[in-house]
């Protein structure tokens, strides 16, 4: 069986050495950057030590993890994913006598992502490992505040803990406002509530005397990149954000106290939320280009598409994570008829729908996305404004097919009511999942939420790596370019192969051909100019075709661009730009612990290959405000600062829970969604308050603090 251990012990006989080790390499900021020493190939025991580690935690974890006794005497000691501040050389300066081998292990994750770990050959000596994993915890996570290794052998047990709770606002509220409320420290002094905490200097966390939650205070100011050792405290204590209260001296974010194993579910990354917090951008975006020129089928089982992420997501561990819950929406809303590269993901018992979802929604094509629609919510009321989330087991899901675009449009059709259904079914299976990868996403998603709110949070930006967008359309002007400039022999080898290959996917040889003189005639003469305009066109045939003069030219212009469409594809596929496009984004990127992918390959087949996904991370937040001068179950719709504020009546703060969902959804159309809120406001039933440790999952009060 796995266990986490702090080592504690053993660590305190050498803490005093590895912080001046620790103090000496990185907290100094003028110190030079310690030399690597040369890193010495690992042996056969400590390879297969890290592919053990790697086979029971094969996405995202970081931390030390520690091998048993190898028959040498020698043990293996995995730095896993650590943050980018983090160097070869830097780990070595905590102990270089205790090194015997070191190397750079590489993780796959997708076509050309991964993660890397540092493993370590050292020394079974109980002194210099005490030391080296408080060093090394030091630098990882900016503490060593409960320092966990990880030991093995690695058997990750079946998650027991609920993680998905629906804590409402008015809970929080009464919660961090109960006048019997008393917190402690995380070193264990008593704090009388939650003015006392907010008047301590600094950034602080402390936990409820009752068990059950976590609250770590952030003065207006602060910047969070500095903050490593409090952050980690907060994330180490606490396993789901439940909300927060914002204010104009600072924020005061509210956790669970953990109750879900390190190993299953582990804290969230100082550096992650640091990003976040950097970020000054209303919304985060993921998403699988599908409707790219390049993108297409390969062979008769795999399909390419480029992947988009935020400059700001690029090589980060959100990034990553955005991915995979992406193929985990798209493939099991298809039953698992969709699969992906180099992604072994553990099947569900039993999937959202009996049939694949296009077919389900009868959808010839058809978009799935992540979203945050009706997720976070605030209410302001007399303690000031809280944030809360709708749930915390995964983000809404949004379904959006193309066809009867009528139909689609009219809110009382009944191709939106199968619709609706579908996506608060999906939501309601997603959650329900107790994924903590889709729990973690949630997680990252609120703090991005709440730090937008709290704009004097902040942190100081790190330079994000280069886009990739401008890669891929040169290499698209590129297939553009030989398309117009091919002649003889070669002409004739590039219609017979993307005649060949569009037959394996039932397109006419004689449409093939086709297409390819129309679109081979239209590129004669044209500049690069005219080509990038072309490429852009292909992408929004629809914006194109309503800026066509006659019904005629309309007509021609789109069946250009449906003939570009057919053609692009499959001639980037026969030169397989795929691989040039991968290989040109690595060359440009700079080297680091994470690599997200560029492209994702992928399988499906019929309507299941029609489709595109990702995520949308919008800061906005549906909002909420008590006000007495509303009758009782009644309500108004007004503005803040320019953004839609609900007002209801305090008396009925307890059922705007229930209605965040449609609020968030509908914020386009005032009057529309006054109505739809009011019809809700006199049917919803009033939640009836809950005590604390039942809301959240907590052993009863007296059944003493979870080590």
């Amino acid at each position: 069986m796995s266990a986490l251990l702090s080592r504690q012990q053993a660590q305190l006989a050498a803490s005093c050495l590895s912080l001046l080790v620790y103090t000496g390499c990185a907290d100094n900021a003028t110190a030079p950057e310690p030399a690597p020493a040369p890193l010495t190939e690992l042996p056969a025991a400590s390879k297969q030590a890290w592919e053990a580690f790697r086979a029971a935690f094969p996405f995202h974890t970081q931390g030390l993890a520690l091998s048993e006794e190898h028959t040498d005497g020698t043990r293996t000691l995995i730095v896993a994913e650590p943050p980018p501040s983090v160097t070869v050389a830097k780990v070595q300066a905590v102990d270089s006598t205790a090194i015997l081998a070191a190397e750079v292990m590489n993780h796959r994750l997708g076509f050309d992502g991964y993660v890397r770990d540092l493993v370590l050959t050292v020394a079974d000596d109980e002194a210099k490992l005490a030391g080296m994993e408080s060093g090394i915890n030091r630098l990882v996570h900016g503490s060593s505040y409960k320092a966990q290794v990880l030991l093995a052998p690695y058997h990750p047990a079946r998650l027991a803990v609920k993680l998905d709770l629906s804590v409402t606002a008015l809970e929080v509220e009464q919660w961090l406002h109960a006048p019997d409320l008393t917190l402690l420290s995380v070193f264990g002094e008593p704090i009388e509530g939650v003015e006392a905490l907010r008047a301590l200097p600094g950034s602080r966390v402390a936990y409820s005397a009752t068990p059950g939650l976590v609250l770590w205070w952030i003065p207006s100011g602060t910047l969070l990149d500095e903050q490593l050792e409090v952050i980690r405290q907060f994330t180490i204590d606490s396993d789901l954000i439940l909300g927060a209260e914002i204010a104009d001296d600072g924020v005061l974010v509210v956790g669970r106290e953990r109750l879900a194993p390190l190993s299953l579910l582990p804290p969230l990354r100082a550096e992650t939320i640091a990003l976040l917090a950097g970020v000054d951008l209303a919304e985060l975006a993921q998403s699988y280009e599908r409707n790219h020129p390049l993108a297409g089928p390969l062979n008769a089982d795999l399909d390419w598409a480029p992947i988009y992420l935020n400059p700001e997501l690029l090589d980060t561990e959100y990034g990553s994570l955005l991915n995979l819950t992406d193929q985990i929406l798209k493939g099991w809303s298809n039953n698992g008829l969709t699969h992906y590269e180099n992604f072994s993901y553990p099947e569900p018992k039993e999937w959202p729908f009996e049939d694949p979802i296009p077919i389900h929604l009868k959808a010839d094509t058809l978009t799935y996305n992540w979203n945050t629609t009706g997720t976070g919510y605030t209410v302001s009321g007399q303690s000031g404004v809280v944030y809360a989330l709708n749930r915390t087991g995964a983000l809404p899901v949004s379904y959006i097919p193309g066809g009867d675009e009528a139909a689609l449009q009219n809110p009382d059709s009944s191709e939106i009511a199968r619709l609706r259904a579908a996506e608060e079914r999906a939501y309601e299976y997603f959650a329900h999942l107790n994924d903590p990868l889709l729990v973690r996403v949630v997680q990252y998603a609120s703090l991005f939420q709440i730090f937008t709110l709290a704009p004097s949070i902040g942190a100081r930006v790190t330079q994000a790596p280069e886009p990739p967008e401008p890669v891929l359309e040169s290499f698209t002007l590129d297939v553009l370019r030989k398309i117009r400039d091919v002649e003889g022999s070669e002409r004739e080898r590039l219609i017979e192969a993307i005649k060949s290959r569009g037959e394996r996917f039932g397109l006419d040889p004689t449409y093939a051909t086709f297409a390819f003189s129309l679109l081979e005639g239209t590129l004669v003469g044209a500049s690069d100019e005219d080509l990038t305009k072309l490429v852009q066109a292909v992408r929004l045939k629809h914006i194109f075709k309503a800026e066509a003069e006659t019904d005629e030219d309309a007509a021609s212009l789109l069946e250009l661009l449906e003939a570009a469409r057919v053609v692009l594809p499959l001639a980037a596929a026969q030169q397989q730009i795929y691989t040039k496009y991968s290989a040109a984004v690595a060359g440009q990127r700079r080297s680091g612990w994470i690599r997200t992918p560029s492209l994702v390959l992928s399988g499906g087949s019929g309507s299941l290959a029609m489709s595109i996904g990702g995520h949308n991370l919008s800061a906005r937040v549906s909002k909420f405000k008590t006000d007495p001068s509303i009758a009782r179950n009644s309500l108004r719709i007004g503005e803040i600062d320019g953004n839609p504020v609900v007002f209801v009546n305090p008396a009925d703060a307890a059922k705007i829970s229930e209605m965040v969902r449609t609020a968030g959804k509908n914020q386009a159309d005032p009057a529309q969604l006054m109505a739809q809120l009011h019809m809700e406001l006199q049917t919803v039933k009033e939640p009836r308050p809950r005590p604390m440790g039942v809301a959240l999952g907590h052993p009863p009060p007296g059944g003493g603090r979870r080590p």
